[in-house]
Parts: C-alpha cells; structure tokens; sequence
C-alpha cells in the first residue's frame, strides 16, 4: 500500500498570433508520477523519514520510462565528471514524519481518512469537537432527525473544500487567538464557541456572496476572480468596520436565503446513522 503523486500543471490556451481569436480553453498536462510505498521492505510502516524519487515518464501502468529521455540516467566512468553532471532527471523529495503529540490529539478527534491540508487540521478538529456536542451533548433526543439550527454547521464542511476561504478564516482566527489570554485558552469550551463566532464574522458571508463564482480548483480564471471579489469584500469591512454592517449593506449582494444555510440535517450527507461516526467530507 502506498501513495501515488502524480504531477501536472493545467493551462489556457491563447494565440499568440494578432489576428487568430484565443479560444482560452483550459487545458491540463501530466508531468510524471511517483509512487511511495508507505512500507518499509520488512513490513514495518515508514517513520521519520525523507524520500527522494526518480519522478517516472509515462502512465504508472508503463515501466522504466523517463520524464525526459535526453537525460541518460547512467553514470560516468569518471567520478569527478560524475560529481558535477550528476543526474539530472527530475526528483520528488517527500518528506514522512510521525506526529508530535499535541498534532496526535487533533488528529485522533479526526475520521481514519481525511484528505485535507495539514495546517487546518486543528481547525477540523474543532469542527469536529462542536459537532459532537451538538449531537450528543446538546440534544435532549438522541433519535430525533429534526434540523439543528447551526450557521457554522451546516456550512462549514462545504467551506473546508475552499482553500481560498479557509485562509481567510486560519488568518482570522490566528489574529483572534493572539489576544485570547491563556486560562481562556485552556477552556476548550470557550475555545469552541469563539472558533465558531470566528467564522461566522470571517468567511460565512462569503460563502454567500452571489459574485463569488463556484469553487474549482485549477481553473486559474476561476481562482483570479474568486480572489478579486474576496479583496473587494474584505475591503468593504474594513472600510464600514465590521461584519454587521457588510451583511446589511445595500452594496452587498448575497443569494436568495436558503434554509439550509442555517439548518444542519443530522441525516444528510455529513452524518452517517451513528452519531459517533461523523466525518468531514473534505
């Protein structure tokens, strides 16, 4: 068992001719692969260690075949030519490390498989926290399928696929926790309600701007416009100071109100039947 990397790069197609017209038609392109074997030769798991593979030409189904067929991968006879030559076939360098202890923590309030960025793990791990209490603490009917009136979740796991958001929300809450004194850091629950009130003043609205288009990664337009009306919006905070006020702006436009912008179904796709098994879609 292990992980296949494979690399590529997307792009849009323009003329570079005057008088053609550019179809600007996205494209994509593979660069190559590598595979990691999350085993050691005797069985044991890879720990604490750094990995740095010849990236592979081809399809992974092709064998022995080179990004880059001019570049010979084989040594000179002569050691001083083969010192400064060395081999110059692209390379991967991963990078495998065991998690310290307080990562561990975050990571054991977390689903076996969690596709994500490792800097928001703390993030999801709140999220997690928050939904359990709601689930299993705050609910007087443990079998009840009513909708949970939660802003925060009913739109956080849809939030957590936008990489764009979810940089708005770390910087914010980051800048939050460094004002938050150290006994109020130990409460966990004061901890939670203010990550939720975090992100309700940060990157909730946004998620409903009717300007925003849809989430797509690696469709650069699609990102540079997305990053073009996530600075207008973040302007037009700071410019009216505060969250409140964009919300009631009418220079503001949002989409029609939804219900399910605010209820969060204990059925529905971020659920499973047993409550002790949620998990973030992400």
């Amino acid at each position: 068992m292990g992980i296949l990397f494979e690399l590529g790069f997307t792009f849009v197609r323009n003329s570079t001719d005057i008088e053609s017209k550019s179809t600007e038609e996205p494209g994509e392109c593979s660069c190559g692969w590598v595979f990691l074997d999350l085993y050691e030769p005797t069985g044991g798991l890879i720990m604490n260690k750094t990995f740095d593979l010849y990236v592979n030409g081809g399809t992974p189904y092709e064998k022995n075949v080179e990004v880059d067929p001019a570049i010979s991968r084989r040594t000179t006879s002569n050691a001083f030519m083969s010192l400064i030559s060395g081999n110059k076939q692209p390379r991967l360098n991963i990078k495998v490390q065991v998690p310290k202890r307080e990562l561990k923590e975050q990571l054991d309030l977390l689903p076996d498989i969690l596709i994500g960025n490792a800097s928001l793990i703390s993030m999801y791990s709140y999220y997690r926290q928050i939904l359990a209490d709601t689930l299993l603490k705050d609910r007087v009917d443990l079998e009840s399928t009513e909708l949970i009136h939660s802003p925060f979740l009913a739109t956080f796991p849809a939030t957590a696929d936008q990489m764009d958001l979810m940089k708005i929300f770390r910087e914010a809450w980051i800048e939050r926790t460094k004002i938050i004194r150290a006994p109020e850091k130990r409460d966990i629950e004061y901890m939670k309600t203010e990550f939720a009130l975090v992100y309700q003043s940060s990157v909730y609205p946004l998620v409903h701007l009717s300007a925003l288009p849809t989430w797509l990664p690696g469709d650069l337009l699609v990102e540079m416009k997305r990053q073009e009306e996530i600075a207008k919006f973040q302007k037009m905070k700071f410019d009216k100071k505060g969250i409140l006020a964009m919300l009631l702006s009418p220079d503001v436009e949002y989409q029609p109100f939804d219900m399910k912008e605010v209820a969060f179904n204990v059925i529905g796709q971020f659920c499973h039947n047993d409550p002790m098994a949620i998990a973030i879609q992400s």
